[in-house]
């Protein structure tokens, strides 16, 4: 009989991780700064932003995008649609009317 995986495993492929929003913007700082000439080598910039080398130096490649740019083809909505749905449905909800298919 085989091993069965914990309940908390992960579903990630390996080596995959979730990038949370703060580490995400300490990238983007990174980068840019070592873009920027304020750092001479991407692991002074990695290390100074406490983000991870890899990560990074596969941003300043080229080589992968942040995951809010990198699917922004694959949207229904565009942002300025997206901000305009939401804004619809809180003046609905502060105005006490159901969101249903219905509504106009």
């Amino acid at each position: 009989m085989g091993r069965r995986p914990s309940p908390t495993a992960s579903k990630q492929s390996k080596g995959t991780r979730t990038i949370s929003p703060e580490q995400e913007k300490a990238i983007e700082r990174a980068h840019l700064e070592f873009k920027s000439g304020v750092f001479k080598h991407v692991s002074e910039a990695a290390q100074a932003h406490d983000v991870p080398y890899h990560t990074l130096l596969r941003r300043v490649k080229g080589l992968t995008r942040p995951k809010s740019d990198a699917h922004k083809g694959q949207r229904l909505l565009s942002t300025e649609e997206e901000e305009t749905l939401v804004d619809w449905l809180k003046y609905l909800a502060l105005t006490g009317h159901p969101v249903t298919r219905r509504t106009p």
